[in-house]
């Protein structure tokens, strides 16, 4: 296969001439960068051209590292997909569905598998009472802001439909629970040593948030990009970590697990993430019905175990199905192919980003043409 990635080049050109102010962009197959391409600055002044020693706030792209260090526990047995949270957190025991005539108990139990697929009836709600409460706490850590999470009720019954929110921060305390260690360390022994991702934390030192890519904030109304503070808003205390929303990295850390997932779950060094059939499992759909119909994601895709996943090739998606990944608040993308050993993803620091720059289906596709697809 021949590979030719000048389309793709041509089209980050015009993502540069758009006015996007940083951007970082690498493609692995089979352990080897095949690809890069970078331009803008990683400060507000324009002085410091952006570099491989840049850190970004991944946001929800989190929840592939999240949903990865989790698995690797259901592949050994140390817990399951159906067991009850309740069996880990006892705060989800008394938990209450909220509805118009009041509060009342759950019809369903909440499974570790509702909170990989969103389907847990929990929220995104910052100022809910007792997480708002919690956070007032400042050495809170991961298991009291997920008991105030789980105090704060459901929406609706666990598994009756699919709701973006705090699903995989609940998922994080239960892995420290299983794990017995907190989630940064499990994530640093499991995961984050072994494939070399020596930058990737959820606690950045001063040193780390120096080089943290300028965050800027997309105003829709003047069409500019406006700075924002390099804080990240998941981030709730220095003590918690953030399973759904809370890593920051460099694009050379991040790739490194993307690639090991491409490759059937094996790192370049040899170090298995996983097995084949778990990667399976990650990127198999879990959404039927409404919940499906409530994942707003294109049409193209549905949604696994905290991942969405390439379920209908009809629209002209060049990536094959069972192509898996996430993004994040901030417009981070993470793509992976494990038929074809291929991985991505693309550094950038931008919220609220609006149409007419990019899309991720154009990079997909464009991405995909480079390889001869």
């Amino acid at each position: 296969m021949t590979m030719d990635f000048k389309a793709l080049s041509d089209y980050i050109d015009g993502v540069e001439k758009r006015g996007i102010p940083a951007f970082d962009y690498v493609v692995y197959q089979n352990h080897q960068q095949v690809f890069r391409k970078s331009f803008g600055f990683s400060d507000a002044k324009k002085t410091k051209p952006v570099s491989t020693t840049d850190l970004n706030w991944l946001y929800s792209a989190t929840k592939v590292v999240t949903s990865t260090g989790a698995m690797r526990l259901i592949e050994q047995g140390k817990m399951g997909l159906d067991d009850p949270v309740e069996k880990y957190l006892p705060a989800a025991k008394n938990i209450k569905v909220h509805t118009e005539n009041g509060c009342r108990p759950p019809k369903t139990v909440m499974t570790l598998r509702h909170l990989f697929t969103m389907t847990a009836g929990l929220t995104y709600d910052f100022n809910s009472p007792h997480l708002k409460e919690a956070r007032q706490d400042k050495n809170a850590g991961t298991q009291k802001i997920v008991e105030a999470i789980l105090k704060d009720g459901l929406q609706f019954d666990p598994g009756a439909n699919f709701n973006y929110s705090f699903c995989h921060d609940v998922l994080a305390a239960v892995v420290e629970k299983v794990a017995d260690k907190p989630f940064h360390s499990y994530l640093q022994d499991a995961l984050f040593t072994p494939l070399g991702m020596s930058e990737t934390t959820f606690h950045p030192t001063p040193a780390q948030q120096k080089r943290l890519t300028q965050q800027y904030n997309y105003n829709a109304q003047t069409k500019h990009f406006d700075c924002m503070e390099q804080t990240n808003c998941y981030r709730f205390t220095d003590h918690y970590d953030s399973g759904g929303a809370g890593l920051c990295a460099p694009v050379d850390d991040y790739i490194k697990l993307v690639d090991a997932l491409s490759c059937d779950g094996v790192s370049k060094d040899g170090y298995r993430v996983l097995k084949r059939e778990s990667i399976d499992q990650m990127r198999e759909n879990q959404l039927k019905g409404v919940c499906l119909q409530s994942f707003w994601k294109q049409p193209e895709y549905g949604y696994g175990l905290g991942v969405r996943t390439l379920i209908d090739k009809s629209h002209g998606a060049k990536s094959p199905i069972g192509e898996f990944g996430w993004d994040g608040a901030a417009s981070a993308y993470t793509l992976v192919d494990v038929e074809n050993h291929i991985s991505v993803f693309l550094g950038i620091h931008i919220k609220s980003l609006g149409p007419g720059y990019f899309t991720q289906e154009e990079l997909r596709d464009y991405t995909y043409e480079g390889f001869g697809f």
